[in-house]
């Protein structure tokens, strides 16, 4: 899947330039450039995505699954690409 997220940076202690993702609190890093830290940002990214991903699975490991859906999110409303049930 392709999502687009809003990247910040912004001034931070020390010289270092700190970077967060709007949309997706916890995802944040720092560097000592702008382009290192935007470099980083994209680790933090996929750490909070597989994280999230591994606490949902654990929570939910009991429950039986009655339906899937993929979706895309985008400047459209959303759209549906449904599996069926499980």
């Amino acid at each position: 899947m392709r999502y687009t997220f809003t990247a910040v940076f912004v001034d931070g202690e020390d010289g270092w330039i700190v970077g967060y993702i709007e949309e997706l609190p916890g995802a944040l890093t720092q560097g000592r450039t702008v382009e290192e830290a935007e470099r980083r940002i994209h680790g933090a990214v996929k750490l909070i995505l597989d994280a999230n991903r591994k606490f949902t699975a654990a929570a939910f490991h009991d429950a039986r699954v009655v339906h899937r859906l993929a979706i895309t999110v985008g400047g459209s409303p959303l759209r549906r690409r449904g599996r069926g049930e499980a």
